[in-house]
């Protein structure tokens, strides 16, 4: 599998978290008397995935050095500095 930039990654895992976070709203939205569906118990388990996913890939793709917490996301890796990729 080809690396991808950080700001790629980045950009996938806020997707996903998105779409988990409609879902878990839309099920919200629907359901009656405080039930758990199927759609707010999907939401849920898609905005875990997007954070576990957002966790596990942001890592620089030359030395593995995790990116978790730089914000702004970094242009080159603080570790080796070794520019990305756009």
């Amino acid at each position: 599998m080809k690396n991808n930039s950080p700001q790629k990654q980045a950009a996938i895992s806020w997707i996903i978290l998105m779409i988990g976070i409609l879902l878990a709203v839309i099920g919200a939205m629907a359901a009656k008397e405080y039930r758990v569906n199927l759609c707010l118990l999907i939401g849920a388990m898609v905005v875990v995935g997007g954070i576990v996913y957002h966790l596990t890939m942001m890592k620089c793709p030359y030395c593995g050095c995790s990116l978790v917490g730089y914000r702004p996301i970094p242009k080159e890796c603080p570790k080796c500095h070794k520019k990305f990729e756009e």
